[in-house]
């Protein structure tokens, strides 16, 4: 029984339609840098899990697959993922066929993870049958790459899935040189980064349902960091983020896909405001350009999901007769409108100026691409421990707050969207600093915060819902017109007075907030 430690694989996935294969090996940059001939290889494997899928939920993948004349199982451990760039602990063991050897994993890390009951019940749950082509580049400063292209299917019962990608695997050298081969890559292949690993298809085949939607994770920071390695992982941490709600937004499996994509966008453009006056001016409006332009694009499918998923259905539960009639009339009109406003949010997370948004975002990541830019004091704070800086950055976000909620109770609603924005931007940002402060005191801020933004939010909601319809009847026809009028001021004004009785709730959420001590020092750096 022989086995072997890899340690961490580093590699970037991007998806491609299996006709474009063949262009792979027509790039430049692949041709000159080829060592050594292509190996191909028929892969066939077999996941395990339980029948409550336990190793998915511990963020484990276990499978056994033949490769050549050999089986060979291997368990991914729980790892670092570094916008799309995966680092996860794996243990590769040969075996004597498709079933499992749990005694090979006894004495590794990964495999004590494994409590004896979770193992009494691992059972076969999907299987992948791959055709792998492998093919080695190595750069001239010494960083090897290993190119996988892989075209098959992922199996579950009588449902399958096409799976047509390319992996690139970093052997050894920089990181940055992945992003750089996909950049070239992209320039003649049409592809599509990608965070869905196979075995997260066949989990989403074995449940019959689509891709499943994921909030944003609070990124681990340590005091001892500099800014310069906060920002990486805080802009990692949304990239993730980003890159997980992808398959969701795509399949329109739950409407969390679109708005959690939005989100992490949204979360991306708040940490380069951020960190902006270290950065350099230039390379901070390109990315932001092309954020505000994903985030464009998505905006209409997610504001029609709000009116259908949120606004509506709780004035067509009120009303009856003539009005409960224009409602479902005018509710057909806005699925109508929702399902073509997610053709251009699908098309532009399938197009190449996405893709090459989130490889250049990797790269500039990667590559520390800020770096590139005249010495002076606010660069140098890059270096220095972003437990100093964090203070002086949220006393920023917090004071602009509350400089535009001063006098609330009595602020327009445009001032009050300008409060919301506000609010938003200093919780984007406490979230991203949080960890360097004790949890007890940023519970009670991080709740007070939330409060207020979602009271605003619904305020917000409506404002948008008012254009909404009003668009939807100016371009309806002369026969439906008048209904669809009639049913766009039931739900505008049930939801105008639902929010001024609300008022005095969003007067006393403001004022909690005002009085919630801050969860950062007046001066100098974090404390625990």
């Amino acid at each position: 029984m022989n086995s072997r430690n890899d340690g961490q694989e580093v590699e970037l996935k991007l998806v491609l339609a299996p006709h474009d294969a063949p262009l792979l090996v027509r790039v430049p940059d692949v041709r000159r840098n080829l060592r050594g001939r292509a190996r191909v290889r028929s892969l066939r494997a077999i996941y395990f899990d339980t029948p409550d899928s336990d190793l998915r939920k511990r963020m484990m993948a276990l499978r056994v697959r033949r490769e050549g004349r050999q089986w060979v199982q291997c368990l991914k451990s729980a790892g670092d993922s570094k916008g799309a760039l995966s680092q996860r602990g794996e243990i590769e063991t040969v075996v004597s066929g498709p079933r499992l050897d749990l005694a090979a994993l006894a004495d590794t890390e990964p495999g004590r993870l494994l409590p004896p009951d979770v193992a009494g019940r691992l059972a076969p749950a999907f299987e992948t049958d791959i055709r792998r082509t492998s093919r080695r580049l190595e750069f001239d400063d010494g960083t090897a790459i290993t190119l996988d292209l892989d075209l098959g299917r992922v199996i579950s019962g009588d449902r399958e899935d096409a799976v047509a990608e390319v992996e690139l695997e970093l052997t050894s050298g920089d990181p940055a040189r992945v992003f750089e081969l996909a950049r070239k890559l992209l320039d003649h292949v049409t592809l599509r980064p990608s965070a869905l690993s196979k075995a997260g298809r066949g989990y989403a085949l074995l449940a019959g349902g689509g891709a499943p939607w994921s909030k944003a994770a609070v990124p681990r920071l340590d005091p001892a960091m500099t800014a310069e390695q906060a920002l990486t992982r805080i802009i990692h941490a949304c990239i993730d983020h980003l890159m997980a709600n992808e398959p969701c937004a795509t399949q329109g499996s739950h409407i969390e896909g679109i708005h959690q994509m939005r989100v992490a966008t949204r979360r991306l453009r708040s940490a380069l405001a951020l960190f902006r006056k270290l950065l350099p001016a230039a390379q901070v409006a390109h990315l932001n350009g092309e954020l505000r332009w994903l985030i464009n694009e998505m905006g209409p499918a997610r504001d029609w999901d709000v009116f259908l998923d949120e606004t509506l259905p709780p004035v067509a539960a009120a009303v009856a007769g003539e009005d409960a009639v224009a409602l479902d009339t005018l509710g057909r009109k806005a699925r109508g409108i929702r399902d073509r406003a997610y053709e251009p949010a699908r098309a532009a997370i399938a197009s190449k100026r996405y893709a090459a948004l989130f490889l250049d975002l990797g790269h500039w990541v990667e590559s520390r691409g800020w770096r590139d830019q005249p010495l002076n004091e606010n660069a140098a704070r890059l270096f220095s421990p972003v437990a100093d800086l964090a203070p002086s950055l949220l006393r920023k976000r917090y004071r602009a707050a509350r400089r535009t909620g001063k006098g609330f109770e009595s602020l327009s609603e445009e001032e009050r969207h300008e409060v919301r924005i506000s609010l938003k931007k200093l919780r984007y940002a406490s979230e991203f600093l949080s960890s360097l402060y004790p949890e007890r005191k940023v519970g009670p801020y991080a709740a007070a915060l939330k409060t207020m933004q979602d009271d605003l939010g619904r305020m917000n909601d409506v404002a948008v819902m008012r254009h909404l319809l009003a668009d939807l009847v100016r371009e309806a026809g002369d026969g439906e017109a008048r209904e669809l009028e009639r049913a766009a001021g039931t739900v505008v004004g049930w939801h105008e007075h639902l929010l001024r009785a609300r008022d005095a709730e969003m007067v006393a959420a403001w004022k909690a907030f005002a009085r919630t001590a801050p969860f950062w020092p007046e001066s100098g750096g974090a404390r625990r």
